[in-house]
C-alpha cells in the first residue's frame, strides 16, 4: 500500500501539530503471538487539514466506528503485536502508539526530530525499531513504545547533491534478518528525483550494510510486497512524474540484485501509486496522464495486463490492500462518495462498497490477533 505523491505534501497547508514526549498509562500484554489473524480494517481518514481514523470489523456484516480521534492530517499506520503505530509525518514529525484493545487510547507519543519528516516505522521486537525519515540522513533505531533512541546509523554516503538520500518505506524479512529500505534521492531544490535510486539492505543483528542495489527505474514509491512463492521482494517505482519511465522492479532477495522491472508504466498507461498482489494476480493502481486512477490487474509471472477492475475520472483512488481473506480493498477519495471498495482477490468480483460519511479514506492497514 502507498499514499498519494508525497511531495504534494509538502506544499498543502497542514495544521501545524506541536508534539512531545509523553507516555501513556494502560496496560498492556508484552507477548508476542505469531498466530495471528485479521480481524479488522484500521483507515486513516484526512482532508490534509484534519486527520483521523476509523475502523471497519471484517466479515459480515462490517461495523463501521467513525472518526475515532484526531490524528496527524498527513499520517500512514502500522500495526505489530497488538499495537498501532501511527507515522505523524509531515510536519508532525512524531509516532503515536495505539492501543485497540482500549479503544484505541493512546498508549504513548514521541517526537523523532523536529522538521524531519518521518516515512515509515518497521518494529523487529518489543524492544527495537527502525525509523526512516525524508529530510534526515540518518535512519533511527528506536524502542518502539518509549521512543529512546538506541542509535542513529548514518545513510547520509547515499544521499543526492542536497545531502539527503531520502529514507522513504521499509520491509522486514524476519527469516533472514534483513531491512530494506527505499532510497528516493529527491533534489529538495528542483522537487525531482535524482538518477540512481537505491534499496539499502541492512543485517538487524548488527545493523551494518548487507548490500546496497542500485535500482533500475527512479523513485520507489510503493509499498515493498514479498513474493514467498519466488522469493523476490517487489517495489513500484513512479520516476519522474507523467513521464511513464517507472514500473514495479523485482528484487532476488538471495542475490540481492535487481533483476529489472516486472512491467513498466508505459505499458500500464500511468504512474504507478500503489499495488498488491493475491494467488499470481497482481492489483495495480495507476494515475494516467489526465489524473484519472484506475485499478489494473497483472498477470504476476508474465507481466500481462488486464482491464480495468475500477477507475475513476479524477485522482480519487488513494490505496489498495489485500487482507488475509483474500478480499482487495481499495480507497476511494470522491466527493460526497468517499468509500471502501471490496473484491474477491482470487477471482475479482466485486463484494461491497462501504461508504464514509466522514473524512475520505487515505491509507489503510488490517489489525490482527
Amino acid at each position: 500500500m502507498v499514499s498519494v505523491n508525497r511531495n504534494l505534501m509538502i506544499v498543502m497547508n497542514l495544521f501545524l501539530i506541536g508534539l512531545h514526549f509523553m507516555s501513556g498509562c494502560n496496560e498492556y500484554n508484552e507477548d508476542i503471538d505469531t498466530e495471528l489473524t485479521d480481524i479488522s480494517a484500521f483507515v486513516v481518514t484526512t482532508d490534509f487539514q484534519t486527520g483521523s481514523f476509523s475502523t471497519i470489523t471484517l466479515g459480515s456484516p462490517h461495523v463501521l466506528t467513525s472518526d475515532i480521534d484526531t490524528i496527524c492530517p498527513d499520517a500512514i499506520s502500522r500495526s505489530w503485536n497488538g499495537l498501532i503505530y501511527i507515522v505523524g509525518r509531515y510536519s508532525c514529525d512524531s509516532i503515536q502508539v495505539l492501543n485497540p484493545s482500549e479503544n484505541f487510547s493512546l498508549f504513548s507519543e514521541y517526537s523523532v526530530g523536529a522538521g524531519t519528516n518521518p516515512q515509515d516505522i518497521v518494529v523487529i521486537k518489543q524492544e527495537k525499531a527502525y525509523i526512516s525519515r525524508l529530510a534526515a540522513p540518518q535512519l533511527l533505531v528506536v524502542s518502539p513504545n518509549s521512543g529512546q533512541v538506541l542509535k542513529e546509523i548514518d545513510l547520509s554516503e547515499y544521499a543526492d547533491a542536497d545531502g539527503l538520500p531520502e529514507l522513504y518505506t521499509m520491509y522486514y524479512l524476519e527469516d533472514y534478518h534483513l531491512l530494506f529500505i527505499a532510497v528516493q534521492r529527491l533534489d529538495t531544490t528542483t522537487y525531482l528525483n535524482v538518477a540512481p535510486s537505491y534499496v539499502i539492505v541492512l543485517n538487524t543483528e548488527t545493523d551494518e550494510i548487507e548490500k546496497v542495489i542500485t535500482l533500475e527505474s527512479i523513485n520507489p514509491f510503493t509499498e515493498f510486497i514479498f513474493v514467498e512463492e519466488s522469493e523476490k521482494l517487489l517495489i513500484g517505482c513512479n520516476g519522474l512524474y507523467g513521464a511513464l519511465d517507472g514500473g514495479i522492479e523485482v528484487i532476488d532477495i538471495l542475490s540481492l540484485e535487481s533483476e529489472g522491472l516486472l512491467v513498466n508504466e508505459s505499458n500500464l498507461g500511468g504512474d504507478i501509486l500503489d499495488f498488491d498482489y493475491r494467488k499470481n494476480i497482481g492489483y495495480v493502481l495507476i494515475s494516467d496522464l489526465e489524473f484519472n486512477t484506475r485499478v489494473l490487474t497483472i498477470d504476476m509471472e508474465t507481466g500481462a495486463i488486464g482491464a480495468p477492475l475500477l477507475e475513476t475520472a479524477g485522482f480519487f483512488l488513494n490505496n489498495v490492500a489485500i487482507n488475509d481473506r483474500d478480499e482487495l480493498w481499495i480507497l476511494d477519495r470522491s466527493p460526497l462518495l468517499s468509500g471502501i471498495h471490496i473484491f474477491d482477490a482470487l477471482d475479482r468480483s466485486f463484494l461491497e462498497k462501504i461508504n464514509l460519511s466522514g473524512l475520505p479514506p487515505f491509507w489503510i492497514s488490517f489489525i490482527a490477533e
